[in-house]
């Protein structure tokens, strides 16, 4: 059922947790980036428009300061731009690209030293490749990473301080005169990048779509469609790669996995399949995933599905939802129970 109604393009709802307990949430909708947030026994706040842009991304540090980044337009040219939110208040816009090409798709994570990065899709080349920024309080540089050619970066640090960098890209495939999507990945530890590693490495059918999460071994745990309807999974780091598994296969579509890492080894899974969403879980590497449980009533049109991790433990999920042509809203629930995914609540963002 809907429980925000009336929101125009209602889209990419991200979900952070400050250490107090309080859900924070920024959205896009017609162009605009608005905030609200949620104590942990009350009501979401109505909600404020932060600025103009599109794609946020939203990290809460463990001082209670949510950081945001997101693209948006100004003077003819597309970049990426940060502000934070300390003691209720947020931030001018402060610039992370700053390149003469298009910048779009940004993420964002930081590391156990509490440095933050970032990572975009960038086309100042002449192509898509990835960049990353570095802040260092007051400034974030912008470079571009080395064979990181490609869209739709997804980034993660682990606890041993390496960075691992996905994305999507073109690759012949064998005998054919076409070219799929693959998952490609570089891990920068020691000073360098590394070579990109293929983990999809399917010659026949799209990949597209990954996800990203580090346990607390600093390995690297990353999700994706393959095809049009199946969830797959594979972890590892360095040269060592087993093959890929198949999480979950849709009746029809699936689109939109994420993957959370709770508890340091838990691994939540969370996808849409069009007009429900669906989430599993198990434990990192496993090799059996179960069904998964199906999170929503199937009423409306879904899209970008997103979790995040409860402090006092437990995991939340956000999505967007379309009713109408111009009545779309963002949806949260709640699963309190470790290991369980049979109780889900639904939460307004604003009432």
């Amino acid at each position: 059922m809907p429980v925000v109604t009336g929101l125009v393009n209602a889209a990419r709802p991200t979900l952070a947790f400050t250490p107090d307990g309080t859900a924070h949430s920024v959205w896009e909708s017609a162009g605009d980036l608005f905030y609200a947030s949620r104590p942990p026994a009350g009501r979401w706040s109505a909600a404020e428009r932060v600025a103009t842009g599109t794609s946020p991304a939203l990290l809460a540090d463990r001082n209670g300061t949510l950081h945001l980044i997101f693209a948006n337009q100004f003077m003819g040219n597309h970049d990426i731009y940060y502000v934070y939110r300390r003691d209720g208040i947020w931030s001018w816009p402060t610039g992370v690209s700053r390149t003469t090409g298009y910048s779009t798709e940004p993420t964002l994570a930081q590391a156990a030293d509490g440095t933050l990065y970032a990572a975009w899709m960038d086309n100042t080349p002449g192509y898509w490749t990835t960049y990353l920024g570095v802040w260092d309080g007051s400034f974030w540089s912008s470079e571009p990473v080395p064979n990181a050619r490609g869209q739709i970066p997804a980034l993660a640090t682990a606890a041993d301080g390496t960075i691992f960098l996905a994305w999507q890209d073109r690759s012949p495939s064998d005998g054919q005169s076409t070219s799929v999507l693959d998952i490609l990945l570089s891990e920068f530890s020691n000073g360098r990048w590394s070579l990109p590693v293929n983990v999809s490495d399917r010659p026949d059918v799209d990949s597209y779509g990954v996800s990203l999460a580090t346990t607390a071994d600093s390995i690297v745990h990353l999700t994706w469609i393959e095809g049009s309807n199946q969830v797959r999974y594979c972890y590892g780091r360095g040269d060592s790669w087993p093959v890929p598994q198949t999480v979950s296969t849709a009746a029809a579509v699936a689109r939109g996995a994420h993957i959370l890492v709770e508890g340091g080894g838990w691994l939540d899974i969370a996808w849409d399949e069009g007009e429900i969403v669906r989430a599993t879980g198990g434990p990192a590497g496993t090799l059996t995933w179960p069904k998964a449980d199906v999170v929503t009533v199937p009423i409306a049109n879904l899209k970008d599905v997103t979790l995040a991790a409860r402090p006092a433990g437990g995991v939340a999920l956000g999505w967007a939802q379309t009713t109408g042509p111009d009545d779309s809203g963002i949806y949260t629930a709640w699963r309190d129970t470790a290991f369980s995914w049979r109780h889900w609540l639904p939460v307004s963002l604003h009432q």
